[in-house]
Formats: C-alpha cells, structure tokens, sequence
C-alpha cells in the first residue's frame, strides 16, 4: 500500500518543483533595492549634467557657426584685396624698398670687406 502514496508523493513533489521554477523565473528579474539605488544616483547625476551637456552642444553650435561667418568674411576680404589694383604710389614705394634693400646689402658687404683689409 506504500507504493500509491509515494506516486502521490512524487507528483506533489514535482509539481512543487515545477511551481517553485515558475516563481524563480518570475522574480529573477526583479530589482533589489541595490539596483533602485544605483538607478536613483544614475538619474540624479543624468539630471544635474543634462543643462551642462545642453548648454555645451548650444555653445558648439555657436562656435561653428562663427567659424563659418568668420571664414566667409575673411574670404571676402581676400577676394576685395585681390580684386583692387595696385596704385601707382604702392608701386613706387615697393621698388623704393627694394632699391633701398640692394643699397643697404651693398653697403655692408663694402663695410664688411674693408674691416677685413680684403681692399688695402
């Protein structure tokens, strides 16, 4: 007479089993209070860099933006100065300058060689 009991035994056994792997595969993905706090910290520190990040993308835009403008007018002035002729006075003074420039160069090779008595 043993035996129909421990079949009785048996299924109430594995069907404790079954209930008992049915509830760990329902909380094995529940939260511990460990993980609320660590989501808590994540979030309040997401919160207090959020503005920084917001106001660190608007201050890049910024930048690029006047890069842009900047390079544009820079552009504009090389394209004005490039367009815009020499005068005659600016021609003038560029061959003064280098006529000047010959002149000293001259010099003080002249002054350099009678210090070295190359002439007697």
């Amino acid at each position: 007479m043993q035996h129909p009991s421990s079949d009785a035994n048996e299924q109430i056994i594995r069907r404790l089993d079954r209930l008992e792997d049915r509830l760990d595969e329902r909380t094995k993905n529940l939260a511990t209070r460990g993980d609320l706090e660590a989501l808590r910290r994540e979030l309040v520190a997401q919160a207090t860099l959020e503005p920084m990040i917001s106001s660190l993308k608007d201050q890049i835009i910024r930048v690029d933006a006047d890069r842009v403008a900047d390079r544009r007018a820079l552009e504009k002035r090389i394209d004005k100065v490039e367009d815009e002729p020499l005068s005659r006075s600016d021609r003038l003074w560029m061959r003064l300058g280098q006529a000047a420039a010959v002149l000293a160069l001259a010099l003080t090779l002249f002054q350099f060689l009678v210090h070295y008595k190359f002439f007697p």
